[in-house]
């Protein structure tokens, strides 16, 4: 269902945004800067289902071509981690935040791998988790 709504919600975009592209836009490729508007319609709808794919399809977007600068996207999502009134989507736009700024991680993104959101954001966040434990037995004072 997800996946239905954000196709519709970015169909939709692209027809309006094929006219009237922003002004930050308009050196772009015509079709990154579609895309690109698009995400940024997506990730200030009204409807949170629209918003959560979109987070997802932003880091498969950045991760599919990381030359294309996002960072009008990447402040969408900071403000989305500090401000959504949904707790996943906040937790969801951090790590895809986090991850578009580090170019390693990035790197190590393979956007087809993870073709569902939720199986991407949980092994993330297991892999965060297994990283805070090992931060925190390799720095734990010995019982004396």
């Amino acid at each position: 269902m997800k996946k239905l709504l954000l196709t519709c919600c970015l169909f939709a975009a692209s027809f309006a945004s094929a006219q009237e592209l922003d002004s930050a836009y308009r050196d772009l490729d015509p079709q990154i800067a579609v895309a690109l508007q698009s995400y940024e319609r997506c990730l200030t709808h009204t409807n949170l289902g629209v918003v959560e794919s979109a987070v997802f399809n932003v880091l498969k977007y950045q991760a599919r071509h990381p030359e294309v600068d996002m960072s009008r996207l990447h402040s969408q999502l900071l403000v989305l981690a500090n401000d959504c009134s949904d707790g996943d989507i906040r937790r969801k736009a951090r790590v895809v935040a986090r991850i578009m700024i580090d170019r390693d991680l990035l790197a190590a993104i393979n956007p087809g791998q993870f073709e569902d959101a939720d199986q991407f954001f949980d092994v993330m966040m297991l892999g965060a988790q297994l990283n805070a434990e090992e931060l925190l037995s390799t720095t734990a004072v010995p019982a004396q």
